[in-house]
């Protein structure tokens, strides 16, 4: 299982948590990037990003929880982006919004928040790289995971092999050793873990409990 690690909440300050898991065993930095308009906080811009990691990191997973994240898409093309994640539940078009990233070389990953079913984000498998299932409320870190999550997991994964596409399918929110092995017995690829890991001064350790399931 691979393992991505946001660094929203943790035990030191943000540009610190960055560069602790940048230096870790995680496959992938999760960046977390809110407008104050698609969700009620607001974080980090690219730049911080570029400031605190450079363009040479990790590879980042980017989870644009933005009204407008076509915005932002040029600035994280500067980083080590591998996937940008936008949201099916924006107001704009998301047919449009998936065709620019095509010319960016960054795969692209589709993200449904727990009210959206599956059904919904369907005619939309065969465009995107990856699927990001939200076990929480977006914006806010700390969260229990929703068990719901786990259904919509098992549907990806049947529709995936039924339609021969080849999505990965990614959980984010409330993710720690218990709930990443049931995500795993789901049929998760790749999971998101944000304070379970940051949280503890031995991040390594605690991402190892999760891959090792």
């Amino acid at each position: 299982m691979e393992i991505s690690v946001s660094f929203l909440k943790g035990l030191d300050d943000m540009e610190t948590r960055a560069k602790r898991v940048n230096e870790s065993s995680a496959d992938y930095i999760h960046v977390d990037q809110m407008d104050g308009v698609f969700v009620a906080n607001t974080t980090i811009l690219p730049r911080d990003i570029k400031a605190w990691v450079g363009k040479n990191s990790k590879p980042l997973e980017v989870h644009l929880m933005t009204e407008e994240p076509q915005t932002y898409f040029k600035e994280y093309q500067e980083l080590n982006t591998k996937l940008i994640y936008v949201h099916y539940e924006i107001k704009a078009d998301i047919n449009e919004v998936l065709k620019e990233l095509d010319n960016l070389k960054i795969k692209k990953g589709i993200a449904i928040n727990p009210p959206t079913p599956v059904s919904a984000i369907k005619p939309l498998l065969s465009k995107v790289d990856s699927v990001l299932v939200m076990s929480v409320t977006p914006g806010e870190g700390g969260q229990k995971f929703m068990p719901s999550a786990l259904t919509k997991i098992q549907e990806l994964t049947k529709l995936r092999s039924y339609l021969n596409l080849n999505y990965d399918i990614n959980v984010d929110g409330g993710v720690n050793n218990e709930t990443a092995r049931l995500c795993f017995d789901a049929g998760v690829d790749r999971v998101v873990s944000g304070a379970y890991i940051c949280e503890n001064e031995n991040i390594n350790e605690y991402i190892d409990k999760i891959k090792n399931q």
